[in-house]
């Protein structure tokens, strides 16, 4: 059971030319992704590092809550996989439910 989480910027920009921030999960080379509800543009994204350049205005503020929205997400990802793993050890077990 292969899983990451990443923070990407999608490459597809709005009406503004701005591009959203976006957690990217993927399971099985399944992606699912959940927006962090602010754009950027291309050129302040730091693909390298994942995260915002200190010349966007708000750098400091985004890339506290990409901080934060990466933790809380790798914290969900490790509660499921104790869980699938505490489940699967049970079925595992050789007796019958």
């Amino acid at each position: 059971m292969a899983s990451s989480i990443k923070i990407v910027l999608i490459k597809k920009k709005n009406k503004d030319v701005l591009y959203p921030l976006a957690v990217r999960f993927t399971k099985n080379r399944q992606s699912t992704y959940r927006y962090l509800g602010h754009y950027i543009k291309l050129s302040d994204w730091d693909s390298k590092n994942r995260q915002v350049k200190s010349a966007h205005p708000n750098s400091g503020i985004l890339n506290k809550l990409i901080s934060s929205e990466f933790k809380k997400a790798n914290r969900g990802l490790i509660k499921f996989q104790a869980k699938q793993k505490e489940f699967s050890s049970f079925l595992g077990g050789g007796g019958t439910i």
